[in-house]
């Protein structure tokens, strides 16, 4: 799942942010690489968001919280986790 995620994620930075470098987006590519400002970052959160189905937890909304993409692919692997797990209990 988490390949998958990671996919979807760079997916959405080349479609919504349209990173002006040339360098090949990974898991290891910092924020502070994708040049994004406080705009560009809430317009990435809004459309993973959509993708996936949550919302970011208030305190997420800084993209000083995300160091590089694996981060964020992390935070939505644990979103969408303790998603599921709210679901089993409430069965």
């Amino acid at each position: 799942m988490g390949s998958e995620i990671l996919s979807g994620v760079i997916e959405l930075i080349e479609r919504e942010l349209k990173p002006v470098s040339s360098k090949r987006i990974d898991e290891n590519t910092t924020m502070k690489e994708l040049d994004l400002d406080s705009m560009s970052f809430i317009k990435l959160i809004s459309a993973i968001e959509e993708k996936y189905g949550f919302k970011f937890d208030d305190e997420k909304l800084v993209y000083e919280v995300f160091p590089d993409i694996l981060s964020i692919v992390d935070y939505i692997m644990f979103k969408i986790k303790n998603r599921r797990n709210k679901k089993v209990q409430g069965d």
